[in-house]
């Protein structure tokens, strides 16, 4: 067989797909690997966050999404450190997506959520599939007991894995939203850790033609500790009513230890 450059080889004539084969050379010797084990992994780091606690890293960590959406199913990493955020980061990424978060969100939000997951689109081409979502930590910098922010937006996300570590001191902890129709926030498996002082824990809402139905959520500390504000406060709070039906959401070994005497354990509105 003749010998042939790889720079000789001639141009793909149809579009290339994760499985398709390409050459490689690698230590020397030429290998062959799919387009999708050669899909790079896009670090917030590579688009100048710091995550020191101190440095606003707003920009950098939305500069690093909106590349990754740019490919296919691509992963992202928040890596190690603390990163000081300003105002929302919007995870709108396409369908299959992987997101890892090692480091920690240190939040300085109001009135809006930290960071939201899934898709802003309310048509039925909305929705996002698949999404691989680990270790998310999120604290805002003090507790909200009056106003409206949102630690953790989980948006239009249809079987999906969401693993949430920590979210702490927002006016909503984790908030579950539907608004595509087709699809909305459904059939996804939610892994919760410490979910604390904030006014309401975990909330799950519907809108317009969207739902929140046929969700798994397992485990999760509920809690709010005793110098919380002496306000009302909700560890699950299910709208069934009030915009749309919701059903068939699973609570798998809930921990509602809490110490304020104000608090509910769950309410269906």
């Amino acid at each position: 067989m003749s010998t042939i450059k790889i720079s000789q080889l001639p141009s793909a004539t149809t579009p290339v797909g994760r499985a398709s084969l390409v050459p490689v050379v690698q230590n020397g010797v030429t290998v062959k690997a799919t387009v999708g084990q050669l899909q790079p992994v896009v670090s917030v780091k590579d688009f100048g966050a710091v995550g020191d606690g101190v440095t606003d890293d707003t920009a950098a960590i939305q500069a690093a999404i909106n590349y990754a959406a740019t490919l296919t199913a691509p992963m992202l990493v928040i890596d190690q450190g603390e990163y000081y955020i300003t105002g929302a980061i919007y995870f709108q990424l396409p369908s299959y997506s992987t997101i890892q978060f090692i480091g920690t969100i240190k939040a300085n939000v109001s009135a809006q959520s930290a960071i939201v997951i899934g898709s802003l689109d309310s048509s039925a081409a909305g929705n996002r599939f698949g999404y691989y979502v680990t270790g998310i930590k999120v604290r805002r910098t003090s507790i909200d007991s009056t106003g409206t922010s949102i630690g953790v937006q989980l948006r239009s996300l249809v079987a999906s894995y969401v693993d949430i570590r920590e979210c702490l001191n927002f006016r909503d902890g984790v908030y579950c939203f539907g608004v595509s129709p087709n699809g909305g926030f459904s059939y996804n498996e939610v892994h919760l850790g410490f979910i604390h002082d904030n006014r309401t824990n975990l909330h799950l809402a519907a809108t317009g033609s969207g739902y929140c139905n046929v969700n798994n959520f397992y485990g999760g500390s509920y809690n709010h500790s005793s110098s919380f504000p002496a306000v009302s406060t909700i560890n699950l709070q299910i709208e069934h009513f009030v915009t749309n039906v919701l059903n068939s959401n699973r609570f798998w070994g809930p921990s509602f230890d809490d110490y304020t005497a104000l608090a509910q354990a769950a309410i269906i509105i």
